[in-house]
């Protein structure tokens, strides 16, 4: 019995036999990719010149101020150049505002004319 191989050692030896079988394709592949990849690597001819395609640039827009958006001309994922406006805010108030601000302009201009011809209050 002893010169006879057990039923176990031959299954254990069968099993090592085909994971060994399975692992030689995939160290065969990595050596064919990996090894070039590594050899062009360590070349000392190269002039700066990389291959390849950029990913688009996309940019994330905060809000500056709390206001409502009335219109949105530019749809998402299309292009844009300088200039463009990719968000119209509601600006009632900042007009009223500026009315205001207008009407004073105007009522101290008239005041300054009236004190410059020597009118008194």
């Amino acid at each position: 019995m002893d010169s006879a191989a057990s039923p176990a050692k031959i299954r254990s030896s069968r099993t090592r036999e085909r994971s060994h079988a399975r692992f030689v394709p995939s160290l065969l592949l990595t050596l064919a990719i990996g090894l070039p990849a590594a050899l062009e690597s360590c070349s000392s001819n190269h002039d700066g010149v990389a291959l390849g395609v950029t990913a688009r640039e996309r940019v994330a827009l905060t809000a500056t101020a709390s206001k409502i958006v009335v219109a949105a001309p530019v749809r998402e994922g299309r292009p844009v150049k300088e200039g463009d406006i990719l968000v119209q805010l509601d600006d009632r108030i900042e007009r009223a505002d500026l009315a205001l601000a207008t009407a004073q302009l105007a009522s101290a201009q008239a005041s300054l004319a009236k004190l410059r011809a020597g009118a008194r209050k």
